[in-house]
């Protein structure tokens, strides 16, 4: 997450992808916060806090008073979007499809 351009921001919604989908993250904590500055997509972290409702989310529910850890950072944006169905490269059409184990 580059969080280096928004210093004044003292709520932070960080969305998380697992293998099972989405939810969002509500990050107060100023340490909290500042564990994600310098990371961006793909980096792997740990996030312990407590599951609410939120009918507000597009996930209906999010996660709040986050700890956070950073396992795995990655230091440099990806050189192409990969949280997308489609990924237009050129005269490419990458389509990203489920693949489940039988």
């Amino acid at each position: 997450m580059d969080l280096s351009d928004q210093k004044s921001v003292k709520i932070r919604i960080v969305i998380l992808r697992d293998r099972d989908g989405l939810i969002q993250c509500v990050i107060e904590d100023e340490k909290e916060l500042q564990k994600l500055v310098g990371i961006f997509e793909e980096s792997i972290v740990q996030v312990v806090g407590t599951v609410k409702e939120e009918k507000r989310s597009k996930y209906g529910v999010e996660i709040i008073n986050c700890t956070v850890e950073v396992l795995s950072p990655v230091k440099e944006k990806l050189p192409i979007e990969i949280n997308k169905p489609e990924i237009k490269a050129g005269q490419i059409l990458i389509m990203i499809i489920g693949i489940s184990a039988a």
